[in-house]
């Protein structure tokens, strides 16, 4: 397995503050990309933007990672819209890319599919939340002080659940990262 150190980052040129943020928790590190995941005051971010290059990880098993994450969070999706199979659809067809069972051209449609879903489902959420907004609005007129107590803690509740879903996922991912690279030791 291939041996990370300070030189190796910098060869990749990464950002700056990326770059002393790691320098100043980790300027002596040398170690395999496991140790790198095991590293604390580096963020997932950083960590991923590292190791998803070819140097670390093939292309095919880039692809791989990119299905399974994708799945880590595909119960989110369902919850909202369970009758839309098109996001595990693209994901299946990523799959069978990969094994070489379909063109460039099929994949394309899988995406251009759950770029639809997407769209969908960001359109779904732009018109609840605009239906909030006036419903808040009304709120506001009817019970001032109760309106804007409310409005206050339901955007409190969905950024406190935006957050933890988003750590959450975070955290799936860099399981899924780091199984891969136990199983390559």
């Amino acid at each position: 397995m291939v041996t990370i150190t300070l030189e190796t980052i910098k060869s990749f040129n990464p950002c700056e503050d990326g770059l002393e943020n790691f320098i100043k928790h980790h300027k002596d590190f040398s170690g395999s990309p496991l140790d790198l995941l095991e590293l604390g005051n580096v963020s997932v971010s950083d960590k991923f933007w590292l190791l998803f290059r070819d140097e670390f990880i093939p292309e095919n098993d880039l692809h791989e990672i990119a299905c399974k994450f994708a799945e880590s969070v595909l119960h989110i999706y369902e919850e909202q819209y369970p009758n839309d199979q098109r996001p595990l659809q693209a994901i299946e067809a990523k799959r069978k890319f990969i094994k070489g069972l379909i063109t460039r051209d099929e994949l394309d449609a899988a995406r251009d599919e759950l770029d639809a879903a997407r769209y969908a489902a960001r359109d779904a959420a732009w018109a609840a939340a605009w239906a909030a907004r006036a419903a808040a609005w009304a709120a506001r007129y009817a019970a001032r002080d109760a309106a804007r107590a409310a409005a206050g803690a339901a955007r409190y509740a969905a950024r406190s659940a935006r957050y933890v879903a988003r750590d959450a996922a975070e955290q799936k991912q860099l399981e899924i990262v780091k199984n891969y690279f136990k199983g390559k030791e």
